[in-house]
């Protein structure tokens, strides 16, 4: 984000975006490519719940936003297979929930959940997030709740140019290393999405072995011998694509 900043204020416009991942799970050295979307959509929906506390001797007197989290969690857990978009891979995670303190006399006014939402392309992002507010509209309305919608961390599909596809599978081929095509794009997203929305580009994956303990695996290590393999394909990328030789 803070270089496409920059490129506001330099006026730089480039011709062409490249950008790797290193893929565990990929035999070392082997180059991951897809045409198309290569990276699922996503973005973090934080949702606060506002009521009103109470004596926890006298819950009715307050309003208490615990059968609201009870019943949202679920229905957006359950909201891609309610849409019958499972296939497309969308998918809702939690992975935060608050409610009010640790507090035994006080019954809580308050509550938070943030949820990760993942979908394959951006136009099912959209279904996704606007049935997803449409539940937690329905159900602070019926627990007499206010409520608050906001979203962090978005990043759209990241979506590969043909053109640098080829030339990335040109480069792979004379450096001696093997493609491997994607059938389907990976449901995680990642924020060079932002660059080929906006220029033509390509992300691809550099395998890291097939044993490697995975992203964010605490026993995660970046493997330094596929650097390598990297900086070659860029070079022959870079050439390729801007039609210069290296004189040897």
């Amino acid at each position: 984000m803070a270089l496409k900043s920059a490129w506001k204020c330099l006026e730089i416009r480039p011709d062409y975006v490249f950008a790797l991942h290193n893929l565990p799970g990929f035999s070392k050295n082997h180059i991951v490519v897809r045409r198309g979307a290569f990276t699922s959509a996503s973005k973090g929906m934080v949702i606060k719940l506002k009521g009103r506390t109470a004596h926890a001797a006298e819950p009715e007197k307050g309003i208490n936003p615990a059968l609201a989290i009870s019943r949202i969690l679920p229905l957006l857990t359950n909201l891609p297979k309610k849409l019958a978009l499972v296939k497309e891979q969308c998918m809702v995670t939690i992975v935060y929930a608050e409610l009010g303190e640790k507090a035994l006399g006080t019954s809580p006014g308050d509550a938070e959940i943030i949820a990760t939402l993942r979908a394959l392309n951006n136009a099912d992002m959209e279904i996704l997030t606007d049935e997803a507010e449409t539940i937690v509209k329905s159900v602070a309305v019926k627990k007499q709740l206010k409520f608050d919608i906001s979203y962090i961390e978005k990043f759209p599909a990241t979506v590969n140019d043909e053109e640098c596809i080829e030339a990335i599978e040109k480069a792979a081929v004379k450096n001696s290393l093997t493609v491997k095509t994607l059938e389907q794009p990976f449901r995680w997203s990642e924020d060079f999405a932002h660059f080929t929305k906006h220029f033509k580009g390509a992300l691809f994956g550099l395998g890291a072995g097939k044993d490697h303990p995975g992203l964010h695996d605490p026993y995660y290590d970046f493997p330094d011998e596929i650097i390598e393999s990297g900086v070659s394909l860029f070079s022959s990328v870079l050439y390729s694509i801007t039609d210069l030789r290296i004189k040897q």
